[in-house]
């Protein structure tokens, strides 16, 4: 389907702050300006916003102008297209720093005032509903839409195979070979099916089944000597873990009175060092407080606690006076946001009553319009009576019962009256539907506007209440500083007498450690002796004897795991074997079965492969009626590019391009050079874009394709292409000269 671009908005994409760009809707629109300046941004930006085609593959998180965030800005491109009588808005944003996107398309018919979403946010929602509006994909628009320099250098120098895939996609072809491909799929399918049959004979059948037979008695005899072994082995392990379980015991025992032996030592050790430590304690107490010192813990603690209660309320009070001010701020804000319509208070009231006085006028119209309405229905009733009188017996005058002389011309004459009324009906409904319309916005407006007064009034008495609440607070917190600092006086005193409790306390715990100490470590040392003499009289095994018992008792038990792994596959292999032999005996039943459904198959493959066949001729046929047209379109190009020089631009059934030269001369396109391979190159590109819009007015970008042309060559296609196409044509080009046959020039600058 064609389209016509309206215009594309850059908000903060690559080097553009802020940019609208509209083209003539007809003709050509040059895009002109230096290097760097950001021309080419515009085009890649609109390929952006339709299919998310990102510029020489960038990040989305690249197309950022530098320095901006796009959760606090707006980065996005919008396009503008008229497709089929809609116009349709196409925005897609980043939403994060990394690239996330999101996409939205409005929509309007022709006159209509509002658009109305249609697709979004969900950007393959939008990118579907894009494809179907537009009717093409992606490499569609890549192809027939904008021509880049680079890919029109790709269109040459592409293989034939890949220049075919391009032409195919586009010209409808490229289904037809997915659905050859599908045909010649099914085939190879059917055919794989078809090669698993194996169709046997009754004599083979019956030797496998005696085979197998025998197999199973096998099997089943080891079995029975597995089990057996297995017994013995079982009864085997089972004394050798008895025998581990008792030794076991011994040695854990043994560890627990050495790890007892162990902590009593340690204990003594600690006690005679604690001893010589409580007595150096002792000593320098005497030294540091002498014989008497006193601390009064009891009291600092309540002074403490005291103006600690009186720092929170104070605290307290603070944080409810800066609540009060945060909410007043917010209220302010709030009241800000809903007078923000009017400078000052007086211009909203002016403005309230002048809507007041339009609404009266307003309604006093409404009131003519219904007074007009109820005379009308009047008449038409009275009309319609009239015409049902004449329709009936009684053809006298209802008021002076004389005889009508003309009723046929009378009842003429009510019907137009009639029809006249019902005219007049119609027109002032639309003037009450249109004055009720009006009422209801200005009363709307009117509401907006009284709220507005009310904010301008609340504005003043919150801003008083504001200055009150930061005076209270200030006072306040001169009130808490001076309150801390006391407090931090107090909390030292009582550390200190905290401290000097602690340290008779620990006094006093050093004097009674010291005359217990030796009691403690007479005990320990016998209770060490007797755990000694314990250990030597329980005869445990060595912790290397016990590892080797260990190692044996584990080598049996790994034995017996082997042992039931080997029973389990042994079963196992038991049931598959016997499984196997109920397959052949099934086997026979099964050959004539098989042999039916493998003719089957061989019919569904000769189906197939006919089906390949006609779609192949299908597509060959396809291809030979398509090229024509390109070659029609292409060569036209091309000679008047060239003035002539070049007759004709041929594709051949393998798509291998060829130029034939005026004096008849045919040369492959790839042995031209410099402008003459260029020219042949926008020229091809040309061709397949035509091909697909030649009857339909339609956008095509040309973006900086002749670069390697010189000015007189550049005229001389700019001119052509002009002439030759039906398109809205936007290009770009270092050459300014070219701008003076641009319908409509746009300069863009760093």
């Amino acid at each position: 389907m064609s389209f016509i671009l309206k215009s594309i908005e850059l908000k903060n994409i690559r080097a553009h702050e802020h940019l609208i760009f509209e083209p003539a809707l007809e003709g050509i629109t040059a895009i002109s300006g230096e290097n760097g300046a950001g021309k080419s941004t515009i085009v890649d930006a609109f390929a952006w916003s339709l299919y998310g085609t990102r510029p020489s593959g960038v990040k989305n998180r690249n197309l950022i102008k530098d320095g901006i965030d796009p959760k606090e800005k707006t980065v996005s491109v919008k396009s503008i297209l008229i497709v089929g009588g809609i116009e349709y808005a196409i925005e897609r944003k980043i939403i994060t720093p990394q690239g996330t996107t999101e996409c939205n398309v409005w929509g309007k018919k022709t006159g209509a005032t509002k658009f109305t979403q249609v697709a979004g946010p969900s950007v393959s929602h939008v990118e579907k509903f894009i494809r179907n509006e537009l009717g093409m994909n992606e490499k569609g628009f890549l192809t027939s839409v904008l021509i880049q320099q680079k890919q029109v250098d790709q269109i040459v120098s592409a293989s034939p195979r890949e220049r075919g895939a391009v032409i195919e996609e586009l010209t409808g072809i490229a289904s037809i070979t997915q659905a050859i491909s599908k045909a010649n799929e099914t085939t190879r399918g059917l055919e794989k099916a078809a090669s698993i049959f194996q169709i046997g004979n009754l004599e083979e059948v019956e030797k496998k089944v005696e085979k197998q037979e025998k197999v199973c008695e096998e099997i089943e005899q080891k079995e029975k000597n597995a089990i057996e072994k297995f017994k013995d082995t079982k009864i085997e392990h089972k004394n050798l873990k008895e025998t581990l379980d008792i030794e076991q015991e011994k040695v854990n025992k043994r560890i627990k009175l050495s790890q007892k032996v162990d902590r009593l030592k340690d204990k003594i050790e600690f006690l005679k060092t604690q001893a010589e430590n409580d007595l150096k304690q002792i000593v320098e107490f005497k030294k540091k407080y002498g014989t008497t010192i006193y601390a009064d813990t009891k009291n600092s603690k309540k002074r403490v606690d005291e103006k600690r209660s009186e720092s929170y309320k104070v605290k307290s009070s603070i944080d409810n006076l800066k609540k009060e001010l945060s909410k007043i701020h917010g209220d302010l804000e709030k009241c800000s946001i809903l007078s923000e319509s009017f400078d000052k208070q007086e211009d909203a009231e002016k403005k309230l009553k002048e809507k007041e006085e339009n609404l009266n006028k307003l309604r006093k119209l409404l009131e003519k319009e219904k007074d007009i309405k109820s005379n009308l229905s009047s008449e038409l009733k009275h009309s319609k009576n009239s015409h049902n009188h004449i329709n009936g017996e009684d053809k006298n005058c209802p008021v002076c019962k004389s005889a009508l002389e003309n009723p046929e011309s009378l009842r003429k004459e009510i019907e137009e009256e009639i029809e006249k009324i019902k005219k007049e009906q119609k027109e002032n409904d639309a003037r009450i539907k249109k004055t009720e319309k009006e009422i209801k916005e200005l009363e709307e407006k009117s509401r907006e506007t009284k709220v507005a007064i009310e904010a301008f009034k609340e504005s003043t008495h919150l801003a008083t209440e504001k200055e009150k609440k930061k005076e209270e607070l200030k006072k306040e917190v001169e009130k808490y500083k001076l309150i801390d600092s006391d407090l931090k006086v107090l909390e030292e005193e009582y550390d200190k007498a905290l401290r000097v409790e602690a340290d008779k306390k620990s006094l006093e715990q050093a004097k009674q450690r010291s005359l217990n100490a030796n009691e403690y470590i007479d005990n320990h040392e016998k209770e060490k002796k007797e755990l000694e003499n314990e250990i030597s009289n329980l005869n445990a095994l060595t912790d290397r004897s016990l590892n080797a018992l260990i190692t044996k008792v584990n080598s049996s038990q790994e034995k017996l795991t082997k042992m039931s792994i080997a029973g389990k596959e042994l079963v196992g292999r038991k049931n598959l074997e016997k499984e196997r032999l109920e397959d052949n005996k099934k086997n026979l039943k099964e050959v004539q079965e098989t042999l039916e459904k493998y003719n089957e198959l061989a019919e569904e493959i000769e189906i197939s492969s006919s089906a390949s066949s006609m779609l192949s001729a299908f597509k060959a046929d396809r291809i030979e009626h398509a090229i024509p047209t390109l070659e029609f379109y292409a060569s036209d190009f091309h000679s008047k590019f060239t003035g002539g020089d070049f007759t004709k631009l041929s594709v051949d059934e393998k798509f291998n391009t060829f130029v034939t030269t005026s004096s008849g001369q045919v040369r492959p396109v790839a042995q031209l050079s410099g402008g003459e391979l260029s020219s042949a190159a926008i020229a091809l590109r040309l061709g397949i874009a035509m091909l697909l819009n030649s009857s339909e007015n339609n956008v095509l970008i040309l973006d900086e394709v002749l670069v390697s042309m010189d000015e007189e060559r550049s005229r001389q296609i700019m001119e052509t292409i002009g002439s030759m196409t039906n398109s809205q044509i936007i290009f770009i080009a270092h050459n300014t000269d070219i701008n003076s046959m641009a319908d409509k020039t746009v300069m863009i600058s760093k």
